[in-house]
């Protein structure tokens, strides 16, 4: 994903799975990749649930 996204080292991309948040500012060319690609992303996809609100959900 870092060489489609141009980026020149895969340890950005690495990071933000590694961290499982992709930055605000780089979610856009995410989408923008994975709709070129035909890859079903959506932005809800891309925010990130912070980790009360997923154990409510389940409650």
């Amino acid at each position: 994903m870092a060489d489609k996204l141009g980026h020149r080292s895969h340890t950005t991309v690495q990071g933000w799975w590694d961290r499982d948040v992709i930055p605000a500012q780089r979610q856009r060319e995410v989408l923008d990749e994975a709709k070129r690609r035909k890859i079903k992303v959506s932005a809800e996809d891309l925010i990130a649930t912070p980790p009360a609100a997923v154990s409510q959900v389940a409650a």
